[in-house]
This record gives structure tokens, sequence and C-alpha cells, in this order.
């Protein structure tokens, strides 16, 4: 057997690349992406060998009216997004083999492997080509290039191919947008199983700036007491993903304390006076409006007015904490 051992400072990797059996034949085991693509795939090949007829019916009602393969993968994606719950459940094998699609249509729930198994299936049936894909969140700190083996993954999902663009596809992310990675797999090298023989390495782009921004307006107003106003945050990308993902887990009657901390500003006399809850029909964008009253943030001295301007305070309780007898 021979071990082979990578030292990637500050740690050391140890698998074994290749063992001999008892007949003393030579077997390559890891020792490069071929054998890492045929660990992977044989995971995967014996799943989804047909189609129920209730995910073909679920199926076949959601692309009905449509006429692109785009089309098609959006409906399908969303449906996944918002049917299939994501429960992570490992037992043994069931770590690293996805369950059967229809398996989990059926459930209604299950974990990455199952998310990248019926979307798999789903896509293929509605003739949209699409692929098992096997990949690393951003804590994990390895290529596959690199290191060719199990440990650069811990997740799966699915990619397709539309013309000459590959998307990819989490679906246990419920308000990830079409089109945009999930934000913890951005960056990262995704491993393709196109077939049992053949595979493919792509690197998740990362979206530009311009995809996720924050726009707040304070609209501010003099009164006798302090000050009053009018709050606008407009959010896109990312940011608004996260504030849907957040405000489905918030129950009405947390509402108002939630919108509360989102729009606080000034001191701890803030009051919020109004709120509207806002659209949630688009998860790439979404407005955030509130009214607020502030006591004591202003002061009317003879014909003056005195205003405090600092009305959020970033870095307050952020002290960096020097170590006694060595000031800055």
């Amino acid at each position: 057997m021979l071990l082979t051992m990578l030292i990637m400072p500050p740690h050391i990797i140890f698998f074994i690349e290749k063992y001999k059996n008892e007949k003393n034949e030579e077997i390559s085991y890891l020792g490069g992406l071929d054998d890492l693509h045929k660990m992977n795939y044989g995971h995967v090949m014996n799943i989804n060998k047909e189609v129920s007829p209730e995910t073909k019916r679920i199926v076949d009602s959601l692309i009905a009216n449509t006429t692109s393969p785009e089309q098609k993968a959006r409906k399908i994606y969303q449906w996944v997004q918002k049917s299939i719950k994501y429960v992570a459940f490992e037992n043994g094998m069931e770590g690293f083999v996805p369950r059967d699609a229809n398996l989990v249509c059926s459930r209604r729930f299950g974990d990455c492997k199952d998310m990248s198994s019926i979307l798999t299936l789903m896509l293929n049936y509605a003739g949209v080509t699409a692929y098992y894909t096997w990949i690393g969140t951003r804590h994990i700190p390895y290529d596959y290039n690199e290191v060719p083996t199990p440990i650069v993954d811990n997740h799966m999902i699915c990619t397709i191919k539309l013309g000459d663009e590959y998307i990819f596809l989490d679906g246990t992310d419920p308000t990830c947008v079409f089109g945009i990675p999930s934000e913890h797999i951005q960056g990262k090298q995704a491993f393709l199983g196109i077939d049992e023989k053949n595979y493919k390495i792509l690197r998740v782009p990362v979206p530009s700036k311009e995809i996720s921004q924050v726009a707040d307006t304070t609209y501010l107003e003099l009164t006798e007491s302090g000050i009053k106003g009018v709050i606008s945050v407009g959010m896109s990308g990312y940011y608004s993903m996260d504030m849907h993902s957040s405000l489905n887990y918030v129950n009405e009657k947390d509402r108002e304390e939630y919108f509360k901390k989102i729009f606080n500003r000034g001191s701890n006399k803030f009051k919020l006076t109004k709120f509207e809850y806002p659209d949630l029909s688009n998860a790439n964008k979404i407005l955030l409006k509130g009214n607020f009253d502030l006591q004591g943030y202003a002061k009317k001295v003879a014909d003056e007015w005195y205003i405090n301007l600092n009305l959020f305070k970033f870095y307050e309780h952020q002290e960096i904490d020097y170590p006694k007898g060595n000031p800055p």
C-alpha cells in the first residue's frame, strides 16, 4: 500500500494512493482525479434508474406551459426549493450515497445529496442537461486539482448546462435566486459527474459586487422632543436572499421586535411607530419601510437646532483589547 503525504502548511494530509490486493496486483485507489470520479460516481450509478408516476406528473405539470430549457429549469428548481424540506441526516454510507429521487419526492424532505438527486432526475426528465455535482463549502480550503480526495467536498448540488453556460443549483437554499450560486459555494471548484467515464471540474463564479447591494435611506423631521423619520431599506442579491430567509422564520408575534432591530438607529430611545411587511415574491429584491420616533436626538436652543448626526454606531462595543502595559 502506498500512503501519500501532502504537506500544506500548517497541516498534513494523509491518503491512500494505491494498494495491492490478495493477488498482489497493484490497485489505484486515490491516485488522481480519475480515481476520485470512480469513487464518487459509484455512489450515484445505482440510483434513479426510472422516473415514478408521481415524479412524472409533477414535472409534466411544471413544464406544461414552458417554451425553453431555462424556463423548465427555473420552474423545477423553484418547486424543489419550495416543496422539499432540507433535513440533514446521515447514517453510515448515507453520508455519501444520495437517496433515490422518487423516494425524496414522495417524502418531501432530504439532505443535500437528496436535493441533488431529485433535481438531476427531474431536470433530465424535462430535457434539461443536468449533472450530479460534488463541491466543498467555502470554509474548506482545498481544490480538487490540489487534493483529489473526498476531503475537498462536504456538499452536493446539481449543475445544468444551458447552451454554453453552466448554472449551479443548490436545492438546500430555499431563497437562492436561479442563476446566482448559493453564497457558501461561490469561488469553489465543482466536480461534475458527466457519466461513468467522464467528469468535468469547473470553478463556481463569484458574482460581481453590483449584484448585492444595500441602500439605506433615512428622512428626518425635527420635533419638539427630538426627531422622527421615515426609513427605507432596499436590498438586492445575497442581502435580499438572506433577509427573505430570515423572515421565513419570524412568526407574526415577533415581527415588530425583529423589524425594530433592523431599523434601529440612534440610541436606546429609538421607537418604531410603524412598519410595512415587505413583498416576498422576488428573492432577488426586497424593500423594507418603517417610521420611527427618537426623543432627545435633537434639541432647540433659542433659534438654533442641535442634532446628533451619529445615527449608526457600527463599531460600538468592538474595542480592541490591548494587553496591559502595551498601549497602542
